[in-house]
């Protein structure tokens, strides 16, 4: 069987490789067309894009995302309202 040869691409906000076929949703913002891992990466995105294209983006971003410093694995995504 061949090796997956899909590309991948990185979700903006927690910075996690995935393929574009794998995400969970997809925005286009100035042009481009950016793919996010989880619901609570396109809510955050979505709430301020820019702070997520900055060069670097937030630093807490990953751990954000893997629960590093939050009290369950349920936190790890802010609830969608």
């Amino acid at each position: 069987m061949p090796a997956n040869t899909s590309p991948q691409v990185i979700d903006p906000v927690c910075r996690m490789r995935i393929t574009p076929a794998a995400a969970v949703a997809h925005r286009r913002h100035r042009g481009q067309t950016y793919h996010f891992c989880s619901p609570g990466c396109v809510k955050w995105f979505d709430e301020d894009p820019e702070r997520y294209l900055q060069p670097g983006g937030p630093q807490d971003a990953f751990e954000r995302h893997h629960g590093v410093d939050r009290p369950s694995a349920d936190e790890s995504h802010p609830p969608l309202h």
